[in-house]
């Protein structure tokens, strides 16, 4: 059962520990910081942008290696990105979009719910572990 739960446990922070990771920040232009994870940069990752429900692309690019993209917006409106990167562990993309307002800057866009959520998971999990680790080491002074 312990074995069980080891395995598990290892699995469970292997299926949320590589993936695209972004977020945007605004200056003078839109800026992207796509990630695999928290620390590492998707360098040289691949994006493209559409305009609203467009097909077709509006423009594409490249990350740099610290996995920054920015572009200006020409208009107002949603656009979509479509980000593509290769790590070690193959290839992984992610799919978003965000809306740009009249100044040109960033009215909205929607972070996944497990960026917005990680740190608190990541707690859990934690917790989990001790747990596990006290119940173990509690158990083996009982035989």
């Amino acid at each position: 059962m312990i074995r069980l739960l080891c395995v598990l446990t290892l699995w469970a922070g292997s299926v949320f520990a590589h993936g695209i990771f972004y977020d945007l920040k605004e200056g003078k232009a839109l800026i992207f910081h796509i990630n695999f994870s928290q620390t590492t940069p998707a360098s040289y990752a691949k994006i493209t942008l559409y305009e609203g429900e467009s097909a077709i692309p509006f423009l594409e690019g490249s990350c740099d290696e610290r996995g920054v993209f920015a572009f200006v917006p020409p208009k107002e409106g949603i656009y979509r990105a479509y980000v593509s990167g290769t790590s070690d562990h193959g290839e992984h993309t992610q799919e978003f979009s965000f809306e740009v307002g009249k100044d040109f800057s960033l009215s909205s866009y929607k972070q996944p719910i497990y960026e917005r959520y990680s740190g608190v998971l990541s707690a859990i999990g934690l917790l989990f572990g001790l747990f596990g680790i006290l119940a173990l080491l509690k158990s083996r002074k009982r035989d």
